[in-house]
């Protein structure tokens, strides 16, 4: 990442292609903690030329960083992000019931993602979650919440 500045991204890919990044769908408590020559892993959705529209940003582990320039990786001790789609059928102050394309229900905590999208969520809503399922695959920690345009 070579520049923050509000809502803009000055983003330097792995290829070396230098992008313009709208992080306005990114929760700002995640753009707050940005820093530039931070490595991050933006996703998201491609524009025009070099811009880019995030949906996601997530910094890159010290282990992922020393692999991107180069060094050979080592045992990984986090498990990698996981997404879930689906619709929101519940909303509480920390959590949300999403029934998932597969039709499974699973409880979602929001405790670690930005108050404002939490707030924003109602029910019937399509959703993308990014997290990490736990309890045997019947909870998932959400880290952001992505509303889908279907």
């Amino acid at each position: 990442m070579q520049g923050v500045r509000g809502t803009a991204l000055t983003f330097r890919a792995d290829d070396g292609q230098v992008l313009n990044v709208d992080m306005s769908e990114v929760g700002a408590d995640t753009r707050r903690a940005l820093s530039t020559n931070e490595a991050v892993t933006v996703m998201g959705f491609p524009g025009k030329s070099n811009q880019f529209r995030a949906e996601h940003i997530q910094p890159d582990s010290a282990e992922a960083a020393r692999v991107g320039q180069g060094a050979a990786p080592a045992a990984v001790k986090e498990p990698p992000s996981q997404r879930l789609r689906g619709q929101v059928v519940g909303v509480a102050p920390s959590s949300i019931d999403l029934k998932t394309d597969d039709g499974h229900v699973m409880v979602v905590d929001l405790r670690q993602v930005d108050p404002s999208i939490i707030n924003s969520l109602r029910s019937g809503e399509s959703v993308t979650v990014v997290g990490h399922v736990r309890d045997n695959g019947t909870r998932f920690d959400a880290r952001d919440v992505m509303k889908d345009s279907r």
